[in-house]
């Protein structure tokens, strides 16, 4: 499952704060230690036997949620997810949690690929209907350069 979440905000640092139920379908409920790994354009959250870093819990009308609250700090950095207010695609697995950042230079580059592929498909289309209209025009060829130059006298001499 996949949602999107903006970065907010805790004493002028970045803060994303995860608590619904899907993280109890990725295997992390509360209490279950995790292990944070920051890669350059991701971030990954998984279960690991040993870690300090443990999943919290919050009480919400009567359900308990899980809760993992990333925090700026020296040791922990959020820059690769974006700007506080950006929006983070998080990525729900049975293997845990990955953040990316929604809008990334790959993903850009995948669209402007995609669209670019999209346009010569469509220049290529048009090209192959244009010949089509043409045949069907001039069913025994395009006329050639002196009989276009006779039409053109003719229809002049109409005019005169």
């Amino acid at each position: 499952m996949k949602k999107l979440q903006k970065i907010g905000q805790s004493k002028g640092s970045r803060r994303l704060c995860l608590w619904n139920r899907e993280l109890n379908k990725c295997g992390l409920t509360s209490g279950t230690p995790v292990r944070v790994t920051v890669l350059p354009d991701s971030i990954t959250i998984a279960a690991c036997k040993d870690s300090s870093r443990k999943v919290s819990r919050v009480k919400n009308h009567g359900n308990i949620l899980p809760v993992i609250d990333l925090k700026e700090t020296k040791s922990l950095s959020l820059a690769c997810l974006g700007e506080i207010g950006d929006t983070v695609l998080v990525e729900y697995s049975y293997t845990g949690v990955t953040l990316t950042p929604a809008c990334n230079a790959n993903k850009v580059a995948e669209t402007v690929s995609f669209v670019g592929n999209k346009l010569q498909e469509n220049i290529a289309r048009e090209k192959r209907e244009h010949a089509a209209r043409m045949k069907a025009a001039y069913p025994n060829g395009l006329p050639s350069k002196e009989e276009i130059e006779a039409g053109r006298k003719w229809v002049e001499s109409l005019c005169e």
